[in-house]
């Protein structure tokens, strides 16, 4: 991935992060006295560093980011009109900001539907839609739950795990894989 900022202290942060936590401005290190090989690791961060050729790519898909994030809004207006008088929940959308819409997630109301969420999820992707669900919460994953967390403790947590669907969302979809997708999820709600 690709991070963005305006904020030079973040931008500082990021970059040394992206490298195991390393700074190499001797002004900054802890230890003054040193040869000019050292450096210091002040943060505990990885090697994020991504290859000449992914930073091509990701170099070109810039010039393509404002036409896909317009094309992302018209899908998310288009389910947002078409899915509006379903038993959902649709995406929130602040008047004090521009998402790039990564993500459409959909809320099942589970008690004013005829089939599971569960259910819901397995046959939309029977009928070859890419459905997802974005995200399990981290307390879910076996390395937290060794940790002893108690899913009853994030009531929020498990009502959104429980109702919620990313349904399709990329630039590539056309207007007749986003009929598809609605029309059958007014079938398996309604």
């Amino acid at each position: 991935g690709v991070v963005t900022t305006n904020k030079s202290d973040i931008a500082k942060k990021i970059y040394s992060l992206r490298e195991h936590g390393l700074i190499r401005d001797k002004n900054k290190f802890s230890d003054k006295n040193q040869g000019a090989w050292y450096y210091e690791q002040q943060n505990l961060g990885f090697n994020y560093r991504m290859t000449d050729i992914h930073a091509a790519l990701g170099n070109s898909q810039l010039n393509r980011l404002t036409l896909n994030t317009r094309k992302r809004h018209e899908i998310s207006s288009f389910y947002d009109e078409n899915l509006e008088d379903l038993p959902l929940k649709l995406p929130f959308k602040s008047e004090d900001s521009y998402s790039g819409m990564h993500l459409y997630v959909i809320r099942i109301d589970t008690e004013l539907v005829k089939l599971s969420h569960k259910g819901i999820f397995i046959e939309l992707r029977n009928r070859g839609i890419g459905v997802n669900l974005h995200y399990i919460p981290i307390y879910r994953h076996p390395f937290y739950k060794q940790l002893g967390f108690d899913p009853s403790n994030f009531p929020m947590s498990e009502k959104y795990y429980s109702s919620a669907i990313s349904i399709p969302m990329f630039p590539e979809l056309n207007n007749s894989q986003l009929s598809y997708i609605v029309k059958n999820l007014k079938e398996l709600i309604i």
